[in-house]
């Protein structure tokens, strides 16, 4: 999804250049495809423990990127052609469960801190959904503002957003080897084919290191 997006955008913007996108499988299928369809931005639990490791202006700009990205992502592309449901997002504590009187007391708060970034209360006690889903919980906490997609026809459609566009997608060439020169970077294929570029974008997530040793991205 990362690379996709922004081979497209780079594209719109300079449309006279070429733009080469190399996959390695021959299809997409890493965790862009492989996320069961959460779209979500995080939980109550989650957020709360990034605040007390990272502190709350980090992890607030964390949960607004993912937000922004879930706005574009639905802009973009259409809710209906990737299969986006407003179903919501919810959160499940275990009956007795600690977790829960640790959340419920910052509940409040993180709806104030987070309202900086929705415009709007995010999360709300709903245990009346318990039932609903016939599951052995004591309470749930609950937001409107995510729900699932469809990965694989988010990824079909991506893929035909962007080769609409002008950008060339090529599967099966598995890079293994990236060298800087004057000019720009050599990208080394295993079949053997080398190609030269005068710009590379590394998109593979954790496993950049990979191609960039030394780069500090743990998978």
């Amino acid at each position: 999804i990362v690379g996709l997006f922004t081979a497209l955008h780079y594209q719109r913007r300079y449309p006279q250049r070429r733009v080469l996108v190399l996959e390695r499988g021959s299809y997409p299928n890493g965790a862009s495809v492989k996320n069961a369809g959460f779209a979500c931005f995080g939980s109550p639990s989650e957020i709360l423990a990034d605040i007390d490791a990272e502190g709350l202006d980090r992890a607030l700009s964390r949960v607004e990127e993912r937000w922004r990205g879930l706005c574009e992502l639905r802009h973009e592309l259409g809710d209906g052609a990737i299969g986006f449901e407003p179903t919501g997002g919810h959160e499940l504590y275990a009956p007795n469960d600690p977790l829960y009187n640790r959340v419920a007391d910052r509940f409040d708060r993180l709806n104030e801190e987070l309202g900086q970034v929705f415009h709007q209360r995010v999360y709300d006690w709903q245990d009346e959904r318990i039932n609903r889903f016939g599951l052995n919980a004591g309470h749930l906490a609950f937001t409107s503002l995510e729900g699932p997609v469809n990965s694989g026809s988010l990824m079909r459609t991506l893929l035909a957003r962007t080769t609409g566009s002008g950008v060339e997608v090529r599967f099966g060439q598995e890079v293994v080897a990236l060298e800087e020169e004057a000019l720009g970077a050599c990208v080394r294929l295993a079949n053997g084919t080398t190609i030269r570029t005068g710009q590379v974008i590394v998109a593979i997530n954790g496993y950049s290191a990979s191609l960039l040793p030394g780069i500090d991205v743990i998978p």
